[in-house]
């Protein structure tokens, strides 16, 4: 049972805090009284609108997540305002579905800037002030991918391959610290992004959207999509001080498309 006590004294940092899985994030940490730096490109005003009235903080920071200057800039305003930082949330991301023969470099660039050098800058920032407090906790999203490999999807698995490989790393060297970092690997989520992946794919194959959503869900154990809040309510806990014994891992949600 998550502790809303506890959460209301987390200062939380969520980056892709405007995407389909950190909206959901978002909302779930608020509903816990969370204080929460939201981080994005943009906030819509309906959105903003939508989530005024849950218990929690927030205070919305437009960043391109590339940019360490920003990012830091934004990180020390939130520790003047709570004095702190206690969690990083990384949920933001973009998709890289090409293949070998036709990716160029400037786009495999692009993929691996967004997806885990800034992952890696968000992380070196935040850790700078969880080591001043001997406590810190980092989440990363990951993705299915980085175990089970698909073909046209090359800098994108690179770059959540990264991340598992950047989490490991981390963990061994700030265990004694008091700081603990995992990543979450999903295997298909339901969000506005995929859906699109998905009817791209279905105009490609000259077929219709349920046609292609059908055929993808065949090749799934459970016959189904993941959604948000699944991986939302996961995260939830390795946040929480339950997970504390918890670091180092890469962690699948993926409906036993995958086993250890």
């Amino acid at each position: 049972m998550i502790c809303e006590d506890e959460f209301s004294q987390k200062i939380i940092v969520l980056t892709g805090a405007n995407g389909g899985i950190g909206r959901v994030i978002l909302r779930e940490l608020l509903k816990f009284k969370s204080k929460v730096a939201a981080i994005d490109l943009n906030f819509s005003y309906e959105f903003k609108q939508n989530i005024k009235d849950l218990p929690g903080k927030v205070n919305f920071y437009t960043c391109d997540l590339t940019n360490k200057e920003s990012f830091s800039k934004i990180i020390k305003e939130v520790v003047n305002k709570y004095g702190k930082i206690t969690n990083l949330v990384n949920a933001h991301g973009i998709a890289g579905n090409y293949p070998l023969e036709d990716v160029t470099f400037e786009e495999f660039q692009k993929v691996m800037n967004v997806n885990l050098y800034s992952v890696l800058m968000t992380c070196q920032v935040c850790i700078s002030y969880f080591l001043n407090e001997e406590h810190g906790n980092i989440i990363s999203l990951s993705s299915n991918l980085a175990y089970s490999c698909l073909p046209n999807n090359l800098p994108y698995t690179l770059s959540k391959s990264g991340i598992n490989a950047l989490t490991k790393t981390i963990a061994k060297e700030y265990a004694q610290k008091g700081i603990t970092i995992n990543d979450v690997c999903p295997s298909v989520v339901a969000t506005d992004m995929f859906i699109s992946y998905v009817k791209g794919e279905a105009r490609k194959d000259g077929v219709s959207y349920e046609e292609k959503k059908k055929s993808l869900l065949d090749t799934l154990p459970q016959k189904r999509w993941l959604t948000p809040k699944e991986i939302s309510r996961f995260i939830i806990y390795l946040l929480s001080d339950d997970a504390k014994g918890i670091t180092g891992q890469s962690l699948p949600i993926n409906m036993g498309s995958y086993m250890f």
